[in-house]
């Protein structure tokens, strides 16, 4: 199972992660203090450790263990971010990172949404996942905006590279698509 590898929403543009996306990667937000602060991987310190992010990325799309997407804005192409949706037997887990000069608009929700909304499609897929730092209220927003509701908090759980913690809490929010669905309100999206 492979999610589509373009994922059109009204403003952006969803597709893989490619070889010639690294620099930006690195410039652009997994290199930045501010943008990786609240992230469970280390900041990228140099522009080869955003490359070999996206080597792990092609072959966990060739693997069909995890599929990365560029979040491109559609009017401009301009690269925004990435988000990932990782599967593993009915389950799937999202997670996300935008360059700071697009926070706040929108655009991490539009690009979960779409996702959670395929990820809802698949009748092999149960539940959807994603963990974000207690602390990140931007980002549970964003995954409450999403469609997933917050599951709990885990103590000693979570690598926080940036804030020096590897064992701190994280939140973790979920979705079950069994029963009847609920469609999720939001502008309509096209998928190739």
């Amino acid at each position: 199972m492979q999610p589509p590898r373009i994922v059109e929403t009204l403003r952006l543009t969803l597709r893989p992660v490619a070889l010639g996306d690294a620099r930006e990667i690195y410039r652009g937000w997994a290199g930045r203090a501010k943008a990786t602060r609240m992230m469970n991987f280390p900041r990228h310190l140099n522009q080869t450790a955003s490359q070999a992010w996206v080597e792990r990325c092609l072959r966990n799309w060739q693997e069909a263990t995890a599929f990365a997407y560029m979040i491109l804005l559609r009017d401009t192409g301009e690269r925004m971010g990435s988000i990932e949706i990782a599967l593993q037997g009915s389950a799937a887990e999202i997670g996300y990172i935008l360059a700071e000069q697009f926070w706040g608009r929108g655009y991490a929700t539009e690009a979960t949404r779409a996702l959670v909304d395929w990820a809802e499609a698949q009748r092999d897929i149960g539940r959807i996942s994603a963990t974000c730092h207690p602390d990140n209220i931007a980002s549970s927003r964003v995954i409450e905006k999403a469609g997933l509701h917050l599951e709990g908090r885990l103590e000693d759980a979570t690598s926080w590279p940036q804030l020096q913690r590897s064992n701190g809490p994280c939140l973790v929010y979920s979705r079950s698509f069994g029963g009847p669905r609920q469609p999720i309100e939001h502008a309509p999206l096209r998928l190739q």
